[in-house]
This record gives structure tokens, sequence and C-alpha cells, in this order.
């Protein structure tokens, strides 16, 4: 998925921005076959955590049942990041799975799953026409669908991108279509500026 591939690229050119300061500790864990699990990076700057698990509570909403970890090309289905520094922050958790069933199915779950973050707005998804990942009017303003609501006869075909909360604390779920079930996908994304807490 492009928008999780984009947060993974970002985290790993801060993290070797950070590397790359005096005064740097770096730790790192690496799973079974190699490939790196955990990074945990400490600068006088700030600090970065990286894991390649991502799981419900972290994004704040329950699996879809029967869902299973989606798999491509060997790479993790899962992420979370959290880049702390005295002049921003960004938090960002996010796990792609897979169902044998429709998109249709699976969008009401996460329509009921949603709820309570505030009102769910039902998106184009990114790949049929997109809808913005922000909004206008500032950290605080509500998300919204820069390029239109999706077309509810046609979730099944296209696929549906639900948004819920502010430009600097959302969660959001892309429903596609995918074989004869559907990939999803899970993400939570606070930002914040010199004050706050991520």
């Amino acid at each position: 998925m492009d928008a999780i591939l984009a947060k993974r690229l970002a985290a790993t050119l801060v993290a070797a921005g950070l590397l790359s300061l005096p005064a740097c500790s770096a730790k790192s864990q690496k799973s079974a076959e190699g490939k790196p699990e955990q990074v945990d990076v400490s600068t006088p700057l700030g600090s970065m955590h990286a894991t390649s698990q991502a799981n419900a509570s972290d994004i704040g909403v329950a699996v879809y049942a029967g869902a299973t970890p989606h798999k491509d090309s060997g790479d993790h289905s899962s992420a979370n990041v959290n880049i702390s520094t005295s002049l921003f922050g960004v938090k960002v958790a996010a796990a792609e799975y897979d169902t044998p069933d429709s998109p249709s199915k699976v969008l009401e779950f996460y329509r009921q799953q949603l709820k309570p973050y505030g009102p769910v707005l039902e998106c184009k998804r990114e790949g049929s026409g997109g809808s913005h990942r922000g909004g206008h009017g500032g950290d605080d303003a509500p998300v919204t669908c820069e390029n239109g609501t999706a077309d509810l006869n046609k979730v099944d075909q296209q696929g549906i991108e639900l948004k819920v909360g502010t430009n600097s604390h959302q969660r959001i779920v892309e429903i596609e279509p995918s074989g004869k079930g559907s990939k999803f996908a899970l993400v939570y994304l606070r930002l914040r500026g010199k004050e706050g807490d991520v």
C-alpha cells in the first residue's frame, strides 16, 4: 500500500538523520530470518522507536473476525513508529489484513468500530481518485474527503476509505477488493507540534 510504504520510508529517513548525529545510541532486534523487527534510536535532539509489529490496541479498533495478516513479497504486514523531538512528534501504527469477505461486509464492521471517535467519513480511496490524508483549517480541524465521498454502490468493485478525527489525530481504514475477498489497512496517525504529547 502506497500510504504505508511512504510512512515507512519517512521513518527510515528520519532514523538515518538521527543516526548521523553525535552522542547517538541505537539498538535493533532482528527476527529469526534476519529482518529488522525493532529499532530504537536516541540522540540529544530526540528519539525514535520503530517496530514491525502493530496490533489492534495500537490502532484503537478491532481486527475483522477471521482476517489474517496480509503478506506481500515477504514484507511485514504492520509497522509502529513513534518519533519524538522537542520540535515535533509523530506516531503511526498501521497494519494490513486479508479476508475472504466482501468489502461491503468489512465496511459495515468498521463503520461501527470508528463511531466512538466521531463522525466517520466515507471517502474515495487514493487508488480510485483519492482522498487527502489531512484537510484544511489547521491541526484541530476535522479530516475531510478532498476528492469526494465514495459511491457506496461501487464499494465491492472500487473499495472505500473511512476516516475519523482531526488533521493531527486520526484513524483511517482503507478497504479494497482482492480476488474473491478483501484487503484492508488500519492506520492510526498522531502528530504534534512543539507543545503536547504524541
